[in-house]
C-alpha cells in the first residue's frame, strides 16, 4: 500500500513517479465516460462541502449519481463521511472497504476532514475493496476541490492517475506544496485513466443534464 501526505509533503511510504503516456500502457484501467458518484454521510454539513465542490467537478464526468445513504456505483466515488477513531463510519452500517466495494469505484475520496489514525483503523487491507482511495485530513478551503478537478483534467487527458498526482504535487525533497490539501493517497488500482465523454447528470431517480 502506498500512501502520499499532501499540503505538508511527506511521503510515508513510496510514491510513484513517471511520464504521461499517449496510448495505454499494458496493465493500465482506462475508464471510459466515467462516472461520478457522491454519498453524503453527514447531513446538511456534508451538503455544504458537497455544493462547494461539485461545481467544479460536474463538468469533468459523464455522470453524476448522488445518494445519502447507500453507496451509488459509479468510477469515482466522493464520501462525505466523519470516521471515528476505530474506523467506524459514522451514519452508515458499512466500513470504507465495504462502501469501495459496493460502489464498483476504482476511484474514492474521503472529502471531509478527518484523523490519520482515524483512515488507518478505517482503511484495513482487505480481499475486496481496493481503489485509488484518497483521504482527506484538511480540505485547506477550496483547495480539495481544485486539486481534485486538475487531477481528473489530467487523468481525461489519458494520464494515469499516479503520473498526474506526481505532477500536481511533486513528491521529491523540499517541493513546495503550497495552497494543497493535506491528503492520504492509497494508489491500491495503479495506473487509472479516463476517456471522457459526453455529460449527463443523474440525480433522485432520473438523468438531466449537468449544471
Amino acid at each position: 500500500m502506498t500512501y502520499v501526505l499532501l499540503g505538508i509533503a511527506v511521503a510515508l511510504l513510496a510514491v510513484f513517479v513517471g511520464k504521461a503516456v499517449s496510448s495505454p500502457k499494458p496493465g493500465m484501467l482506462v475508464i471510459h465516460a466515467p462516472t461520478l458518484g457522491v454519498l453524503n454521510l453527514s447531513g446538511v454539513s456534508g451538503e455544504q462541502l458537497v455544493n462547494e465542490d461539485l461545481p467544479q467537478l460536474t463538468p469533468l464526468f459523464t455522470t453524476v449519481r448522488r445518494s445519502d445513504s447507500t453507496p451509488p456505483t459509479c468510477d469515482v466515488l466522493l464520501i462525505y463521511c466523519d470516521i471515528s477513531e476505530d474506523g467506524t463510519v459514522e451514519g452508515s452500517a458499512l466500513g470504507l472497504r465495504e462502501m469501495i466495494r459496493d460502489a464498483g469505484a476504482a476511484i474514492v475520496v474521503v472529502a471531509r476532514d478527518n484523523p490519520g489514525q482515524a483512515y488507518v483503523a478505517g482503511a484495513p487491507r482487505l480481499p475486496f475493496g481496493q481503489a485509488n482511495l484518497v483521504m482527506t485530513i484538511e480540505r485547506n478551503g477550496s483547495a480539495l476541490p481544485t486539486f481534485l478537478a486538475r487531477l481528473f483534467t489530467h487523468m481525461n487527458d489519458g494520464v494515469s492517475m499516479p503520473v498526474a498526482w506526481n505532477r500536481l504535487a511533486p513528491q521529491i525533497p523540499n517541493a513546495e506544496h503550497g495552497g494543497l490539501p493535506a491528503t492520504i493517497f492509497s494508489c491500491e488500482r495503479g495506473q487509472v485513466a479516463f476517456c471522457a465523454a459526453q455529460q449527463a447528470v443523474e440525480g433522485a431517480g432520473r438523468s438531466a443534464p449537468a449544471a
